[in-house]
């Protein structure tokens, strides 16, 4: 059996699959956004660019509460605890590292 049957046989079980291109594409372009850098992914935008990681624990219903706040104010949870900690800097008259 020459090895050109054996290819033939092999992508005839592949016949009526569907391609789901829709689907495929969907995921190369979520692949895509997941290697941007923050400043790729908002370009132009008011966001900083973060390279500091700060990472807590706290309550549950503290981390509801902020999802929830982030999400009706259209912004991140970490925009929104930057402009907390500088409210309450000013409110405070205290002064901070660099800003």
């Amino acid at each position: 059996m020459p090895a050109t049957d054996d290819f033939t046989g092999f992508t005839a079980q592949f016949k009526g699959l569907p391609l789901n291109t829709r689907r495929r594409k969907e995921r190369a372009q979520r692949e895509r956004r997941a290697s941007l850098t923050e400043k790729q992914r908002h370009p132009g935008g008011k966001r900083a660019v973060r390279t500091t990681q700060m990472n807590f624990r706290c309550l549950p219903d503290f981390k509801e509460l902020t999802k929830t706040l982030a999400a009706q104010l259209d912004c991140s949870v970490a925009d929104l605890l930057e402009d907390a900690v500088k409210l309450l800097a000013q409110k405070k008259k205290l002064s901070g590292g660099g800003h």
